[in-house]
């Protein structure tokens, strides 16, 4: 069913969708986050079984969660893997629970999905064909695909900004050498600055929160900052940390998979528009919420102080898909936001595959100082699975 275009002027106790914009008197706004999902892999083996599983996680989290609206935040397909033939039956797939539920999705595209036999204008070709999909192409004078953004409507205007922006990454299609580059580029930064400023201009002070695939180099400097040792940050920032060091954007074989800057004019836009919060995947072994850092030696001590003002929060989404690599548990970022008075709050969470909720805190002012409970790395992490497939091993050797 075609979602009719509303007059924005109306305020709606339940939101209503049409492609470009979301209507309503939103005083709670719930949004998921599967990141990561890799569809696709491997048809002739183990993919389908994978993909299976991974409709399944989609199913029971919109059962469960009931979410607004869904994100899927990057690397969609495993496009090295995907036949070309079978990639539009994998994103049926892929799309069917939220069909199922009535529930409309907005997409990034990541690194995986232009690859081999894989391009983001064929994964966008077929988006287009449902009703539900609210993904956009981004104006063809810059960089990427999925550059876009959603506003939120309440009492007839924008109040919060949803934006998308494509980190691209990945090759072209027949090529086995990643050749395309991996963050968003300075077209796309001085796009969104002129953008937002149009909005800001015409409609006052909005809330603006980011979703791009590959996470940008503040997430290194916050990892570095306040995981030490590769370890968890116990109760501030509850959430798996086994990716470490992270990949970032700009760092691929392009560059000898060492760090060139080239997304710090997407990073000084990032401060400039003072974005609520950054929410990534791509690496699938972190799972939480921290403070940007903003490092500064005093040059009396050499002591490391921070600045006072808040800069905005980083998210690392959930590896949600059976695909792709690592050992983890798989779940989906769950996001809630609160809009009353010209205010928004945001909380956040992860609902596992075993519909568990776990990770659970409010990016509010005192996110940082306040005190959760810590990650379980025994019931969710790397431990979780080797356990797993110790028992399925033993249990193979008993069925023989």
């Amino acid at each position: 069913m075609r979602l009719a275009l509303l007059p924005i002027a109306i305020a709606l106790a339940t939101p209503i969708y049409n492609r470009s914009r979301i209507i309503g008197n939103i005083k709670k706004f719930r949004i998921a986050v599967p990141s990561d999902l890799h569809f696709g892999e491997l048809p002739l083996t183990y993919g389908p079984i994978q993909d299976t599983e991974s409709a399944l996680l989609l199913r029971s989290m919109l059962r469960e969660e009931r979410p607004d609206l869904v994100i899927l935040n990057g690397d969609l397909i495993t496009g090295e893997d995907v036949q070309a033939e079978s990639a539009t039956s994998s994103l049926e797939i892929l799309f069917q629970p939220m069909v199922e539920a009535n529930v409309p999705w907005a997409s990034t595209y990541g690194n995986h999905d232009s690859k081999y036999n894989l391009t983001r204008e064929a994964i966008f070709a077929v988006e287009q064909t449902y009703d539900l999909s609210m993904t956009r192409h981004g104006p063809p004078d810059i960089d990427g695909l999925t550059n876009y953004y959603i506003p939120l409507h309440v009492a007839g205007a924008p109040a919060i900004i949803l934006w998308f922006f494509d980190s691209r990454g990945g090759s072209d299609v027949r090529s086995n050498v990643d050749n395309i580059p991996n963050w968003v580029s300075s077209k796309t930064a001085t796009w969104f600055l002129d953008t937002s400023a149009s909005l800001t201009g015409r409609f006052g002070a909005l809330h603006h929160l980011v979703f791009v695939h590959i996470p940008p180099l503040p997430f290194f400097d916050s990892q570095r900052r306040y995981f030490k040792d590769g370890s968890d940050a116990g109760q501030v920032f509850p959430g798996l940390n086994e990716d470490v060091p992270m990949a970032v954007q700009s760092e691929s074989a392009l560059n000898n998979s060492t760090y060139d800057g080239h997304d710090q004019p997407f990073i000084d836009a990032l401060l400039a528009r003072r974005v609520h919060s950054v929410w990534s995947g791509h690496d699938h072994g972190n799972s939480w919420c921290s403070k940007w850092t903003d490092e500064t030696a005093d040059a009396s001590d050499g002591v490391v102080v921070e600045q006072s003002y808040r800069k905005p929060f980083l998210c690392f989404c959930k590896h949600s898909g059976s695909g792709g690599y690592g050992p983890w548990q798989r779940g989906i970022r769950m996001i809630d936001l609160h809009y009353v008075d010209g205010r928004m709050e945001v909380d956040t969470w992860v609902r596992m595959d075993d519909r568990s909720v776990i990770n659970k805190v409010s990016l509010n002012e005192t996110y940082g100082r306040d005190k959760y409970p810590p990650f379980d790395t025994a019931a969710h992490g790397s431990e979780f699975f080797s356990r797993l497939k110790k028992t399925q091993e033993g249990n193979a050797v008993l069925s023989k």
